[in-house]
């Protein structure tokens, strides 16, 4: 039986000894999404300090799930263990990605969002979606996944779609306050290069978090199911990986030179060098990372000097004993300088 399978899946992809353009298409997707989840993985548990956040958890879950999307969708094209299992894998890995991604968005809401009214919304948004939708459409494999293809089912077809649709406006709305608050938060500093450079590149990392959902968002309307998945793949595997580049950005930015938002800080992935003030001197701004370098590099010299003078002794008025390093220096006695100036000048006058 499994050699059937086996020799059915590769007469689907080399149907006359060559590659079509669908199993191409099927491999070079699949390759990508379970590439970037692997890296992703890797980066994450090498990168973390700190892992009892929700932002480690739900970027953990996000990309641990496009793993079994992306070997759901390819086990699905390959017809390998049938509609159903396939089905269940995709649908497990889908749960994990799609809630897993707005988890991260509202996890990095809340390092610019002081209002608990914004973050409970949000936050009760996507509980009550994920359980709606998700919901649903497991619902709809278990019972109609055993009679007919689900993807042939026109239920199955309108409830797909309407889940994409309502995920995309979740995501929209989240990207859209993160923009806002951030962009409010970096506006208010003096207006270096520097900052005029985050802001640009977290406008440029969100708007391609937009482009991408967008053409994510269109696929999900059209009549290809493998086209579909293999898009969503792709491009869920790519938004996770630009939300841990903008995350670790913002962080740097809030801790190294921009607004402190948070006495505690929840994420662990960037140096959060120097550490925080405490709630007594947050108002004062928090030195560049040269000027703490300076500072911390002058004070052990000037304590050597201070420390240095206390066990310098003068004996006379031509030495100065080191009691500290016992080394006798030789000096120059300005009164004794002086009293030959004037000798010297006694005898020029006399002359």
């Amino acid at each position: 039986m499994a050699l059937e399978s086996r020799n059915d899946a590769m007469l689907r992809i080399m149907p006359n000894g060559k590659y079509t353009l669908e199993a191409i298409m099927v491999i070079i997707c699949a390759t990508i999404s379970l590439y970037n989840g692997i890296e992703l993985l890797a980066l994450i548990f090498t990168s973390s300090r700190r892992r009892s956040d929700l932002y480690f958890w739900s970027l953990t879950a996000a990309s641990v799930g496009i793993l079994p999307y992306a070997a759901g969708w390819l086990i699905r094209y390959l017809d390998i263990i049938g509609d159903v299992p396939d089905m269940i894998i995709n649908d497990i890995g889908w749960m994990l990605v799609t809630t897993g991604q707005a988890l991260v968005l509202y996890s990095r809401l809340e390092l610019v969002v002081k209002n608990p009214n914004v973050l409970s919304w949000a936050k009760w948004m996507i509980i009550v979606n994920a359980a709606i939708w998700h919901s649903a459409i497991t619902v709809l494999i278990f019972a109609i996944g055993h009679r007919q293809k689900l993807d042939r089912n026109a239920a199955y077809v309108k409830v797909e779609k309407v889940q994409m649709t309502i995920f995309c406006i979740q995501n929209f709305i989240l990207s859209g306050i993160y923009l806002w608050k951030t962009t409010k938060i970096i506006r208010t500093k003096d207006p270096q290069h520097r900052t005029s450079r985050v802001l640009w590149h977290l406008i440029f990392i969100n708007v391609l978090l937009v482009l991408i959902d967008i053409p994510l968002l269109a696929v999900g309307f059209t009549n290809n199911p493998l086209w579909q998945q293999g898009v969503k793949a792709v491009g869920y595997s790519v938004k996770l990986k630009l939300e841990f580049a903008i995350l670790g950005k913002l962080s740097d930015f809030l801790y190294k030179g921009g607004e402190l938002v948070t006495d505690s800080p929840m994420f662990g992935f960037v140096e959060m060098e120097p550490e925080p003030p405490s709630k007594s001197r947050s108002g004062q701004p928090i030195p560049a990372p040269e000027t703490a370098h300076f500072e911390s590099a002058r004070k052990p010299s000037s304590a050597s000097a201070a420390e240095s003078s206390r066990h310098r002794e003068f004996v006379s008025d031509e030495t100065v004993v080191d009691k500290g390093k016992g080394v006798i220096r030789r000096t120059l006695d300005k009164g004794k300088s002086k009293c030959a100036d004037d000798c010297c000048n006694g005898v020029r006058a006399s002359s």
